[in-house]
């Protein structure tokens, strides 16, 4: 079994509404996803294969470890998810 726990970074604030929450982070040096993907769309490069694939099975675990705990993240997108570190960079 894959420790996801790394995945996840500390949020100082949370707000909580009656129909969601949302939580405060600092933001990541690297950016969000949508920073990466643009950075290279930019560059005239393709994110290689195997960045792409291990970012992907980090999103894919990380969702599936919030969905265990009854959590949903209700808006899914590139830019809602911060890059802290690539496979090279850990």
């Amino acid at each position: 079994m894959i420790d996801w726990r790394g995945g996840f970074m500390s949020s100082p604030r949370c707000f909580t509404y009656r129909d969601g929450n949302v939580l405060v982070s600092e933001y990541q040096r690297m950016g969000t996803l949508l920073d990466l993907v643009n950075l290279t769309k930019n560059a005239d490069k393709a994110i290689v294969e195997p960045l792409a694939l291990h970012l992907t099975a980090e999103l894919l675990g990380l969702i599936e470890l919030l969905h265990s705990v009854r959590i949903v993240h209700a808006d899914i997108k590139p830019d809602n998810f911060l890059v802290r570190h690539t496979p090279a960079t850990k």
